[in-house]
């Protein structure tokens, strides 16, 4: 009974853990995005397109996997009243 609190209590801290990192990160990505933006009149176009891109692709996954940390449901699948069998 001990072991299975300590691994919900490891997975519940691992989950928040996540939630709150994966904003942080998204935070870095963007200000980093701003600051290639911002600098792009001295860098060639293509540079600024091949490093925007690097940095957008990872950003918009990081995005969505935000949003589905943000919004899973902890507890696992419950058993409504009126669910099928």
């Amino acid at each position: 009974m001990q072991h299975a609190r300590t691994g919900e209590r490891l997975n519940s801290f691992r989950s928040w853990l996540i939630r709150l990192l994966l904003p942080i990160t998204i935070g870095i990505l963007a200000a980093l995005l701003y600051a290639l933006w911002t600098d792009a009149p001295q860098s060639s176009p293509a540079r600024t397109i091949a490093a925007g891109t690097a940095l957008v692709v990872p950003l918009l996954a990081i995005v969505l996997w935000c949003i589905a940390a943000w919004t899973a449901d902890d507890h696992g699948p419950r058993d409504y009243p009126g669910d099928p069998v």
